[in-house]
């Protein structure tokens, strides 16, 4: 597996960041990848109501991208694996889950984050296109995709970029043992490659004992390389110590920013 880290560059015109897939080293154009900041405003996704953060960023990426209206599909996320096809007259707006793939030419899928990891993925054409939502109970819900990708739409693995985009860092995300190792167990476990390393870390500290932490960059590395994908392309940056990104840890849980993710 090709592995391309990158770090985060503000665009301060649209308040969020822009970045590309990259494939045989070079990045690829559109479609590219969004994300909002903290500044930017709460972006939660209610079904049925207007949330002016949302509308506000979206008019300024519609802007950005010379377009009048930006055709967002978005969909209430449960923590699930789910994935929705979004078809022309999908009533997207209606489900449930975490994730959102299409072939439609005009549509922007999005889903919100606030330390879990955003993943976005494409085939080299463009084309075909995907962006989930994967916490700690997702993890997995790539594998739901990868499917859409491979069984669905005939695309070989080879032909599947990915980006795992901003999350929290391995350093960050400390839990508890009976967490860490059922997670090691589902994800940990199966036959490599382990592109990242491991799933879970476990350290000795002379103050709490044995302490443990999840990587969910790694857990998903390990699942697109299982799976065949050969392009990834890494974000560098942590939503807890990178103050320009929601955090549930770090903001707390009565004032935490969801961040919205989209794929064009």
């Amino acid at each position: 597996m090709n592995i391309y880290p990158f770090n985060l560059v503000l665009d301060p015109v649209l308040n969020g960041f822009v970045f590309t897939f990259i494939a045989d080293g070079n990045p690829v154009s559109d479609p590219a990848c969004f994300l909002s900041t903290v500044d930017a405003g709460d972006m939660k996704f209610i079904p049925g109501s207007k949330n002016p953060n949302r509308l506000r960023f979206f008019t300024a990426l519609a802007k950005r991208q010379d377009m009048e209206k930006l055709p967002v599909y978005a969909v209430e996320q449960i923590h699930s694996r789910d994935v929705v096809l979004v078809k022309d007259g999908s009533p997207y707006d209606v489900l449930q889950a975490d994730g959102l793939a299409t072939t439609l030419a005009e549509a922007w899928l999005s889903i919100t984050v606030a330390d879990c990891l955003p993943i976005f993925l494409r085939d080299r054409s463009g084309t075909c296109r995907a962006v989930l939502h994967s916490g700690w109970k997702g993890t997995g819900i790539v594998e739901k995709a990868l499917s859409i990708f491979i069984d669905e739409w005939r695309i070989h693995p080879r032909d599947i970029l990915a980006v795992l985009g901003p999350c929290i860092c391995r350093d960050c995300y400390q839990v508890d043992s009976e967490r860490a190792h059922n997670f090691e167990i589902e994800f940990g476990k199966s036959p490599g490659p382990y592109p990242l390393g491991p799933v879970v870390q476990m350290r000795q500290t002379q103050i709490s004992g044995v302490t443990y932490y999840l990587d969910l960059q790694a857990a998903n590395a390990h699942l697109l390389a299982k799976a065949g994908v050969e392009e990834l392309a890494i974000c560098q940056n942590c939503t807890v110590t990178d103050p320009r990104l929601g955090s549930f840890r770090r903001q707390g849980a009565a004032s935490y920013t969801r961040m919205v993710a989209l794929i064009n």
